[in-house]
């Protein structure tokens, strides 16, 4: 059940350990979830539970996360058909039983052994804190890790200097033209389209601001101004939150549907109603690269839910600024901690 914290799991006498819900949505990955368990297995924290949801896998997935569970009262396996991903995270976060949940894929896994520690050390520091996450690092499908290059908000893992910036949008300036010039006609449809788009603001300021004063990552109320001003979503992968205030920002998965995202809902549902997040700046977990992964899917799906979420992150501003509105922060358990006004 929610809060549930095992006694079993207390150090020298302080209060038990909070209980981490791993989600991990598979199919098809024999592959892969080895390593994903392994890096599960590898954490310094110890108080978790692995919910693995398989999607009626026609390969040794379900032979392989068996045998684990066989050796491991940790890892729990649930084997059904399911709808993708979001369908089989939604049914996972249901039988969930922690206080903590966490969301990795079975291709991926944790590069940082101590991230679930140090995730739960700044839940047990701050009780205004409802999400804490991370940056992801690149891994090719043969397992070896990308270069610097690929990791996911690099600009906030390390100082970026305002030449750093200027170097990073020259080479996106390129990548831009280098579509435009020899990508597929999808591709270049997609891009114009983002170009004459309103939220294209938005998406300049993604990439524009990415140098902070005395290399000061943006946490807790200033990442809510943050993101007002470039709708940066959160790490997927390395993001670690309260159960409750996830199931009250993510929309449940709509049966039938067949659609891949919803975590840009979650991210305008938290930002919105005050809820306060923390970065850490490690590379938390790898993302691997394969046939058929979430950026080479339904590319069009994409466009049009992100076109979504940055409209409706425009027209929240809009409304805020032109009432004077207050935005009212809140802790996990929705008690007012700070307010700021526009």
């Amino acid at each position: 059940m929610p809060g549930n914290r095992n006694k079993a799991n207390t150090k020298n006498g302080n209060p038990p350990l909070p209980l981490v819900s791993i989600i991990c949505p598979v199919f098809n990955v024999e592959k892969y979830i080895a390593e994903t368990i392994e890096t599960v297995l590898s954490q310094t924290y110890e108080n978790w539970e692995l919910l693995i949801m398989d999607g009626a896998s026609t390969d040794q997935t379900l032979t392989i996360v068996n045998e684990y569970s066989k050796n491991n009262p940790r890892i729990l396996v649930c084997s059904e058909p399911d709808e993708g991903p979001w369908h089989a995270t939604d049914k996972g976060i249901d039988r969930a039983r922690g206080e903590y949940v966490c969301i990795v894929g079975g291709q991926d896994g944790f590069l940082d052994r101590e991230w679930l520690s140090k995730c739960i050390q700044v839940f047990d520091s701050d009780k205004s804190i409802s999400l804490v996450w991370g940056s992801s690092r690149g891994m090719s499908e043969g397992g070896q890790l990308l270069q610097e290059s690929h990791v996911s908000y690099s600009h906030l893992v390390g100082h970026e200097t305002a030449l750093d910036t200027l170097k990073h949008i020259v080479e996106k300036i390129f990548m831009i033209i280098k579509d435009l010039a020899f990508g597929s006609l999808e591709r270049k449809k997609i891009l114009f389209k983002k170009m004459l788009s309103p939220t294209a603001k938005l998406r300049v300021k993604f990439f524009t601001k990415r140098s902070f004063p005395k290399g000061e990552v943006p946490r807790k109320e200033k990442w809510f101004s943050y993101w007002l001003q470039t709708g940066t979503t959160f790490n997927d992968q390395g993001a670690c939150t309260s159960k409750n205030v996830y199931l009250e920002c993510a929309p449940r998965y709509p049966l039938g549907s067949r659609m891949i995202n919803h975590l840009t809902d979650f991210n305008f549902n938290f930002n919105t109603r005050g809820y306060l997040s923390y970065y850490l700046p490690t590379k938390a977990t790898f993302g691997r690269m394969h046939p058929g992964s979430s950026g080479e899917r339904k590319a069009e799906e994409l466009y049009v839910e992100n076109e979504k979420y940055l409209k409706k992150i425009l027209d929240f501003k809009e409304k805020i600024s032109q009432n004077h509105h207050d935005i009212i922060f809140v802790d996990r358990n929705k008690n007012p901690v700070s307010k700021m006004n526009f």
